[in-house]
C-alpha cells in the first residue's frame, strides 16, 4: 500500500475515533458521565475509570480501522501493515511498552479493560456494602431512640 494513502487512512481512523469521543461527551453518554461523576471523589477509583475510558477509546481505533479497510477494500498484507502502524501509534499514546503487533496490542487492551471493569465492579460492590451498613446503623439508631423515648415516656407517667 502506498505510504501517502496509508497515512491518510490512519488519519481518517484517528479523526473518526476522536469524533466519537467528542460525540460521547457532547451527547452526555451515560457510561462516560456516570464515571465522570463517580471519579469526582478522586483517588485510585478516578484513575481506574479514566484508564478504562482510554482503553475503550484506543480499542475503538481498531474497530474504525477494520471498518475503513472494508470500505476501501484493503485486505491481507496491506491491512496487517496498517494495523501494525495503528498499533504502534496506540502503543505510543498509551505508554504500553510492547511490540507493535496489532493483535497482541488489541489483546493487551482488551485484558486491561477486563481487569479495570473487575476493579470498578469491586468498588461498586464495596460501595453497596458500605451503604447497607450505614442504612442498618441508621435504622438501629432510630430504633434505640424510639426505645429510649418509650422508656422515658413510661417512667415520666
Amino acid at each position: 500500500m502506498e505510504t501517502l494513502r496509508a497515512k491518510l487512512l490512519l488519519l481518517d481512523v484517528m479523526r473518526a475515533a476522536r469524533q466519537k469521543l467528542v460525540e460521547q461527551f457532547l451527547d452526555e453518554d451515560p457510561s462516560l458521565f456516570r464515571d465522570i461523576l463517580r471519579s469526582r471523589k478522586g483517588g485510585a477509583v478516578a484513575d481506574i475509570l479514566l484508564e478504562r475510558h482510554f482503553l475503550l477509546w484506543h480499542s475503538m481505533h481498531f474497530n474504525f480501522l477494520e471498518e475503513f479497510a472494508k470500505t476501501h477494500d484493503i485486505t491481507g498484507g496491506d491491512f496487517r501493515e496498517l494495523a501494525t502502524q495503528m498499533a504502534s501509534i496506540i502503543r505510543d499514546l498509551s505508554n504500553i511498552s510492547t511490540t507493535s503487533n496489532h493483535l497482541f496490542l488489541q489483546e493487551i487492551i482488551s485484558e486491561r479493560a477486563k481487569v479495570i471493569d473487575l476493579l470498578v465492579k469491586s468498588t461498586e460492590k464495596s460501595d453497596k456494602s458500605i451503604n447497607k451498613i450505614m442504612y442498618i446503623r441508621e435504622k438501629e439508631s432510630l430504633n434505640i431512640e424510639r426505645i429510649i423515648e418509650k422508656i422515658s415516656h413510661e417512667s415520666g407517667n
